[in-house]
């Protein structure tokens, strides 16, 4: 299912809710927020969406300048991700796609690369996304978040990594406010939690597992000769 204003169009698509959608195998995400140029979707609630694998998307997507949405109870299976948050800055050079206002709560990934994945470009100012009661399971990253301002994570849960890395990496997400991260599985040289290029920060109430095995419960990186506070 694809929201998205038709191209030519000044008309917003302002208010709607899809709801008990259930896709398999599917070619694209289950369900798709998205903007043009001209016209905007915002006011959107999506419901008990559900995607299971394999894919090469996930169960939603929200992208090119989606404000005021709503993602609730999503679920993904065998998937690439279960929610990806998009710009496509990279095509046509519009720096006006920024997504505003989400919130993604109630949030099961399980078996997929990742749970919820940034694909956007720093120039695209993305802001005030809350992401709340996320649990992923097998999956490569549980959170990879890219370019966002003022991202809020609260209540997330990690278990059975696949892959040796950070469970979680944020780059680019100045004023980051966190909390509540239990970890149940995972090994590292580096930190279960990473933050690059990012300042303003405050995390609270991080849990490492005793099946844990990371050199840094949190790392926060910085490009070389370059300093932030």
């Amino acid at each position: 299912i694809g929201i998205i204003p038709n191209v030519g169009s000044d008309l917003d698509i302002d208010g709607g809710v899809v709801k008990d959608i259930v896709g398999h195998q599917n070619s694209r995400e289950t369900v798709s927020i998205s903007c043009t140029r001209r016209a905007r979707s915002k006011n959107i609630l999506l419901e008990n969406i559900r995607a299971y694998g394999p894919s090469l998307k996930g169960a939603a997507e929200v992208s090119d300048g989606a404000t005021d949405c709503i993602l609730r109870n999503i679920y993904a299976e065998g998937t690439h991700y279960g929610v990806a948050i998009q710009d496509h800055y990279y095509l046509d050079g519009n720096p006006d796609q920024a997504n505003t206002n989400i919130t993604i709560s109630n949030l099961i990934v399980k078996d997929s690369t990742y749970g919820v994945i940034c694909q956007t470009d720093p120039i695209v100012a993305h802001d005030d996304i809350r992401i709340f009661r996320v649990s992923t399971k097998g999956t490569r990253k549980g959170l990879l978040m890219r370019d966002v301002r003022r991202l809020r994570i609260d209540n997330v849960r990690f278990s059975e990594a696949v892959k040796v890395g950070s469970v979680a990496r944020f780059e680019n997400c100045d004023g980051f406010r966190g909390r509540d991260f239990y970890v149940e599985d995972g090994n590292s040289q580096f930190g279960a939690i990473e933050f690059q290029e990012s300042s303003n920060i405050i995390l609270r109430a991080l849990t490492l597992s005793e099946n844990t095995s990371f050199n840094y419960g949190v790392l926060f990186k910085v490009e070389a000769g370059m300093t932030q506070a």
